[in-house]
């Protein structure tokens, strides 16, 4: 080790004077008016090959005699010495030995410098060593974001268990944890077991909810794992996840009202439009269409504050199935309502209130009779009974094309306290 210590802060001179290639008085110059030079010839020559490596070795070393306070310089040195090792050649212990000793001192150098620490990092992950690489990690999660999905592709590529990443990878504060769920539960690195991606973001879910800061997800955040999981359909613990983060937000859903926000007293989270992404399966939806106009009425409302309000401009016989909400609904018996008004609706088909299977629309379809006219708020009113296979269920406004001549559409329909629940 003494040797090696020696060598590796000797002055710049014993280096020059056994350098190949250039003549002495090259270096010197280049040295005196740039000291940077050595170390980029360092870095030209490492990537020439193996052929090369013993001159880049010496040009490190020569840039490392010129700035031996430069914790970079030790990492460019312990970077070289890692890369000269062949596994299973007799220099290779030698020269792992070597690169921790550069390593150890830029970080006796820089303990807190975010970009040293990274490249600590990078050293014991490459040497088979995560628990150091974690440790140097952890202190750049909890001072920048610079380096988040490096570090979390890292865990991912040398295998660094979840559960350590959860107990001692990732600081247990809003910025970190937010940059984690994030990365688990969007990331695509081209795996086809979707299985265990989902089973990582539900771990990450859980741990960040269970978090003393809680709740630390954003409604982003939130909606991006409901996606997830609504697309891997594990719809039971869509709705679980969705009222875990709303807690007492969620009022009576989904236990009392299968229904979310039947009273339309929220926003709808529906990415309409589109620069609100994304869009929350769980939430009514509107698929814009010609002829027809789908927004919130904060003026005229059954109850609360605020009803959904549809209006047919009279430009088209459409068939219609454009405002609509999906929910997992278990088997059961159910008693739908809603409250609706209605002003001069046209044609004989009108509009009605459907139930559907989505995926199965031959095994459970239920709607009211049409709607025509003005109609002033009443209630509607339908028993449904879920059964297996339906899984899903969907209410939506809907309207057959007409056969009349006279068969464009005009009128507004409000809607509002919709409501699904339990018939006991």
């Amino acid at each position: 080790m003494l040797g090696v210590a020696l060598a590796l802060v000797g002055t710049w001179r014993a280096y020059i004077d056994g350098l190949q290639g250039p003549p002495l008085e090259q270096p010197c110059r280049i040295l005196a008016c740039d000291p940077d030079q050595p170390g980029r010839a360092a870095d030209r020559l490492a990537d020439e090959g193996p052929e090369q490596q013993a001159s880049a070795l010496r040009f490190s070393l020569l840039a490392l005699a010129n700035e031996p306070a430069s914790p970079f310089r030790w990492c460019d040195l312990g970077d070289l010495y890692l890369l000269m090792r062949s596994p299973g050649s007799a220099q290779s212990a030698d020269y792992l030995l070597q690169a921790r000793t550069c390593f150890r001192r830029a970080e006796e150098l820089a303990p807190s410098n975010p970009n040293i620490l990274q490249r600590i990092a990078n050293f014991y992950f490459q040497a088979g060593e995560p628990a150091e690489a974690v440790q140097r990690t952890y202190r750049i999660l909890e001072r920048v974001r610079d380096f988040d999905d490096i570090i979390f592709s890292s865990y991912t590529r040398f295998g660094v268990p979840q559960a350590d990443v959860l107990s001692h990878g990732v600081p247990p504060e809003p910025a970190p944890v937010r940059s984690y769920l994030r990365f688990v539960i969007t990331r695509n690195d081209g795996r086809s077991d979707a299985t265990s991606h989902v089973d990582a973001a539900a771990a990450a879910w859980n741990w960040a909810s269970s978090l003393p800061q809680a709740p630390i997800a954003t409604e982003t955040l939130a909606k991006s794992y409901l996606n997830l999981l609504w697309r891997q359909k594990e719809f039971s613990s869509v709705v679980q996840a969705w009222a875990g983060y709303l807690g007492s937000r969620a009022g009576d859903y989904p236990r009392a009202n299968r229904i979310f926000n039947g009273g339309f007293e929220s926003e709808l989270s529906d990415g309409n439009p589109p620069s609100i992404p994304p869009a929350n399966p769980l939430d009514w939806r509107r698929d814009d269409t010609d002829g027809v106009d789908m927004q919130r009425d904060l003026q005229v409302q059954q109850q609360g504050q605020a009803s959904m309000r549809i209006t047919f401009r009279g430009t088209r016989n459409l068939e219609f199935h454009n405002f609509s909400q999906t929910q997992p609904v278990p088997p059961g018996v159910y008693r739908f309502r809603a409250m609706v008004k209605t002003e001069s609706i046209t044609t004989d088909q009108g509009v009605r209130l459907r139930i559907i299977d989505p995926d199965a629309p031959a095994h459970f379809d239920l709607s009211t009779p049409p709607m025509t006219g003005s109609i002033h708020w009443q209630q509607v009113e339908l028993r449904v009974e879920v059964s297996p296979p339906t899984r899903l269920v969907r209410v939506e406004v809907a309207r057959q094309p007409s056969l009349k001549f006279d068969s464009k559409i005009a009128g507004t329909l409000w809607l509002d306290a919709v409501s699904l629940t339990p018939a006991n």
